[in-house]
């Protein structure tokens, strides 16, 4: 009894000692479980709330967008599409035609600016005058002119489809003889001074045509030599002009062109009026 008390006994220690072995080495694990539940549910905590700042972001850039929205459609009175009437399509048709068309404006505005301001246009040609009467105490004489040169100097202020502008202008021409079997010679000249007014027609940026018409003043002087008598008249007289012509411009500052015009030269004491056919050619500079 005493052998198998002892051995109880001894069985008993080693199965404390194996029980508290086990503790020993079975507590970090049981901790370590706890440990990591605790872990994930701190992640857990933190993912629900990411994803409520997430939510939240989204219910704020919702809101603003709708808000954008409204504020772009305030032209339609309802929030349905469908209940837009056909008028107020047409209504926002016209504002969108509208815009378009203050933008196309804007070209032609840029090119009134290349074509308005001041210019000068020196020019030179040939000019053909109708035959004169020469009053004299046997009757009237007529007295064919040849053709002779034209030259001047025009300065003036350009808009875009108008133009004003003075002129200052030379004409002469030769006496080529008369209708009596007489031996005569001479010239005509004068220096004229123009008022012209006028309007343009521009075909593209570079060429356009123009019209107009200008009142004046010539000094007119006319020398005639009959068997070595001179015959001599210098008068100021009253003329008006009729012209058209064709302008290119290679440059925005540089204006090439021909112009035809017809004049008229109101008569002297001893001679009558007459009107001239003139072509000219001209260069100039626009300001």
């Amino acid at each position: 009894m005493i052998r198998g008390s002892h051995w109880m006994d001894v069985s008993n220690y080693f199965i404390l000692r194996f029980w508290t072995v086990l503790c020993i080495f079975s507590s970090p694990l049981l901790l370590g479980d706890t440990t990591q539940s605790i872990d994930r549910e701190f992640d857990i905590q933190d993912l629900r709330r990411r994803l409520d700042k997430i939510e939240s972001g989204i219910i704020d850039f919702k809101a603003s967008f709708l808000n954008s929205t409204k504020s772009e459609t305030t032209s339609f009175p309802s929030n349905s599409l469908k209940k837009v009437s056909a008028s107020q399509v047409l209504k926002l048709n016209r504002k969108k035609q509208n815009i378009s068309g203050k933008r196309m404006n804007l070209s032609p505005t840029s090119e009134e600016d290349k074509l308005t301001g001041f210019y000068i246009l020196p020019f030179g040609g040939m000019q053909s005058s109708s035959s004169l009467a020469w009053n004299t105490f046997f009757g009237s004489v007529e007295v064919d002119l040849k053709n002779g040169p034209s030259t001047g100097l025009r300065f003036g202020y350009n808009w875009y489809n108008l133009f004003t502008e003075l002129e200052f202008s030379y004409l002469r021409n030769d006496i080529k003889g008369i209708n009596q079997p007489l031996d005569v010679s001479g010239e005509i000249d004068g220096f004229g001074y123009y008022l012209s007014s006028g309007g343009r027609i521009n075909f593209n940026d570079s060429i356009s045509g123009f019209v107009g018409i200008g009142v004046g003043g010539v000094n007119q002087q006319f020398q005639l030599s009959l068997y070595g008598v001179s015959i001599e008249q210098n008068e100021f007289l009253f003329c008006y002009q009729v012209f058209s012509g064709l302008e290119f411009r290679p440059l925005d500052s540089t204006s090439i062109g021909f112009r035809y015009r017809w004049l008229y030269i109101d008569k002297m004491d001893l001679f009558s009026s007459r009107d001239l056919h003139l072509l000219e050619l001209y260069l100039g500079y626009l300001f």
